[in-house]
């Protein structure tokens, strides 16, 4: 990705040699490393994003657990339960999306916390979590019931 900068500065550096205006408005007075610094506000470049330059992003584990983290983090801040948001992490790491847990949770879309019981409240990253470990207990189940079969 550093690469892509790289070709970047180089193809304003030849504007500003023709004199276009627009390529001298987008010179900064910061370095390289000021202008690939972490902002708040987007993606950046960094020196981990080149180490992985060469690897295919969406087939990277890395990539996917924070993919994951960063979804599962939006589940619990918004003001209010979205089943869908659920669903693509699920899909996203191969989690089965029927069972007990979705029937329960399915009828929570879109209602907000705060209208909820606490006890429900509490309920639910407990009931996230039962949907998202299903397919774990699924291979465990049945390990342990071929566990005894001989083949």
């Amino acid at each position: 990705m550093l690469s892509l900068f790289s070709s970047r500065a180089s193809r304003s550096d030849s504007s500003s040699a023709t004199g276009s205006a627009s390529a001298q408005t987008c010179h900064s007075h910061t370095s390289e490393a000021e202008q690939t610094a972490s902002t708040n506000f987007g993606p950046t470049w960094s020196d981990a994003g080149s180490r992985t330059s060469n690897l295919i992003a969406s087939q990277a584990p890395e990539v996917k657990q924070l993919v994951v983290l960063a979804a599962t983090q939006k589940l619990f801040t918004k003001s209010y339960f979205d089943i869908s948001n659920l669903r693509e992490i699920a899909e996203l790491i191969d989690a089965p999306t029927k069972g007990g847990a979705w029937a329960m949770l399915q009828p929570l879309h879109y209602v907000d916390y705060a209208d909820m019981p606490p006890m429900l409240r509490e309920a639910i990253p407990h009931l996230v979590n039962e949907c998202l470990t299903a397919r774990e207990r699924a291979a465990t189940d049945v390990f342990t019931a071929l566990k005894g079969v001989s083949l």
